[in-house]
């Protein structure tokens, strides 16, 4: 169906994403130190907390540079799922508490290559 935000793949699946803005230049060794904080933050999620995102998820969340000076934090949804918001919108809490200099831009549809219309 078009018009509904997000898009999905033929299986039920969704693809989407929290879009920062860089502050500068990214360099790759931003994007690894980025790749190890959502690490660490998958991991408090999953051992000290005791929740499962792979129930929701078809896999962990990775992040995606954009030619924009942008990255893309991404969430493969399951199709049975729809708890991939949550997880969506908690990440930008708290990656937003956590860590300075990236400005959140939008959440995307990766699929419809879309940015949400009432987003961030």
């Amino acid at each position: 169906m078009t018009g509904l935000f997000p898009q999905r793949h033929d299986d039920g699946t969704t693809s989407v994403a929290a879009r920062f803005a860089v502050a500068g230049t990214s360099s790759a060794e931003e994007l690894h130190n980025l790749e190890v904080w959502l690490s660490q933050w998958v991991h408090d999620r999953t051992e000290i907390e005791h929740l499962d995102l792979l129930a929701d998820l078809s896999r962990i969340p990775y992040v995606v540079s954009n030619p924009d000076k942008s990255f893309d934090v991404c969430f493969d949804g399951r199709s049975d799922s729809g708890r991939w918001k949550d997880w969506l919108v908690r990440f930008v809490r708290d990656f937003s508490a956590s860590v300075g200099g990236h400005q959140p831009k939008a959440f995307v549809d990766r699929i419809g290559n879309v940015e949400h219309p009432a987003s961030l």
